[in-house]
C-alpha cells in the first residue's frame, strides 16, 4: 500500500482469513485501500475547491474535495472538510461524512493527532 501499488495491496489482503482481518494494524490497511481506492475516482482538488467556494451547500462537491485532499496526503484538511459537512448536514447521503470519518481515523494509528482530535470534535458534535 505504502509503495502505491493498491492491486498488489488488494491481492494481499484478499489471501487472509477473517479473522486475520479483525487485526487492528490489518483494519487500519482495509481502511487505507478503501479511502485509496475512492480517491481515484475523485476530480482534482483545484476544482472541487472552487466548487465548495462558490456554493457552500454543494455537499457532494465538499465530499470529493476531502476525498482528493485526503488522496494528495492532506489528512488534516479532509478531516476539517468532513467535519464541516457532518455540522451541515448529518444525514446527508446516508451519512456518508460520518462513515467517511470512521474510515480516516480506522486508517490513522489510534493516537494520531489527526485522529484523536477529529474523533473529540465529531463526538462534541453529535452530543451537543
Amino acid at each position: 500500500l505504502e509503495a502505491r501499488d493498491l492491486a498488489a495491496a488488494r491481492a494481499t489482503l484478499d489471501g487472509l482469513s477473517d479473522e486475520q482481518r479483525r487485526d487492528q494494524q490489518i483494519a487500519a490497511v482495509i481502511a487505507a485501500l478503501e479511502l485509496a481506492d475512492k480517491a481515484v475516482k475523485t476530480g482534482d482538488s483545484g476544482a472541487l475547491r472552487a466548487a465548495v467556494e462558490a456554493n457552500a451547500g454543494d455537499h457532494q462537491a465538499r465530499f470529493d474535495l476531502a476525498q482528493a485532499l485526503y488522496a494528495h496526503g492532506d489528512t488534516q484538511a479532509a478531516v476539517d472538510q468532513l467535519l464541516t459537512l457532518f455540522g451541515k448536514d448529518r444525514e446527508w447521503n446516508d451519512g456518508a461524512a460520518k462513515t467517511q470519518l470512521f474510515t480516516i481515523f480506522e486508517a490513522l494509528k489510534p493516537n494520531d493527532p489527526i485522529a484523536l482530535n477529529g474523533r473529540r470534535k465529531l463526538s462534541s458534535m453529535i452530543f451537543a
